[in-house]
């Protein structure tokens, strides 16, 4: 368990630190993502993880349904992911989108942070007691943090759109009834984002399909400014590493 939760650390930190370069992850060649191109646009996923590897941000209405108003408006910022290497892009998505992005004003280190998807195993301040703390099981050893991997697959040439509502999520401690005793958590309430520039880092893994060699995090920087009077689409290009 510790374990998991160092390496869970160093990826915020390799995060903060890419600044585009590359770095090398802690995954060997047993963990490659094999992905078959289709048609252009298209993202695949291992067959083995078909139907898990599923973009975190879609929500059904309680009957399965999704309300055609909602579909029907476009978000404020919708990330373009464009994968122009010769080999796959993969995004670890297990623990949400917030792993592969950083969003910050200003530089290092008065650089101020905002955070636009939420944490793992986190929910809204905003419901009740009850339900405010979520428990969630972690893997204790490696062999099940592997298995519990998703990774969502950019083939090359091809691009992922990825929507953000263009709230920041603001965390704050608190402490719940749960079987009995006081339990401490961290959740969440959304507020529009800052009018600012920002820095948006987005970091995906170059998987190797050599022993010799290893996979490899590829770390981009754009720039997003906010509000816009409209949509707007901001594309990063990961080139060929």
């Amino acid at each position: 368990m510790r374990r998991i939760r160092l390496l869970t650390a160093a990826t915020v930190l390799i995060l903060l630190s890419c600044g585009g370069s590359q770095a090398p992850a802690q995954t060997g060649p047993g963990d490659n993502v094999h992905a078959t191109p289709t048609s252009e646009g298209d993202v695949e996923t291992d067959p083995a993880l078909a139907g898990e590897a599923t973009d975190p941000m879609a929500t059904d209405g309680a009957d399965g349904a999704t309300d055609p108003a909602v579909e029907s408006e476009p978000p404020p910022v919708t990330f373009r992911l464009v994968n122009q290497a010769n080999e796959d892009l993969a995004f670890s998505i297990e623990k949400g989108w917030q792993t592969s992005f950083i969003a910050f004003s200003g530089q290092p280190p008065n650089a101020k942070p905002i955070i636009m998807y939420p944490k793992w195993c986190t929910r809204s301040c905003d419901l009740a007691e009850a339900e405010r703390c979520e428990v969630c099981e972690e893997p204790s050893t490696v062999k099940e943090a592997r298995a519990a991997e998703q990774r969502l697959v950019i083939a090359p040439g091809e691009a992922y759109e990825l929507p953000w509502d263009g709230l920041n999520h603001v965390y704050e401690n608190t402490r719940v009834n749960q079987d009995g005793r006081r339990v401490k958590c961290e959740c969440f309430r959304q507020e529009m984002a800052p009018p600012e520039t920002y820095t948006v880092r987005a970091c995906g893994l170059r998987i190797t399909k050599v022993a010799s060699e290893s996979t490899k995090l590829q770390c981009v920087d754009t720039t997003m400014t906010l509000p816009s009077d409209s949509p707007q689409v901001i594309t990063i290009e990961f080139p060929a590493p």
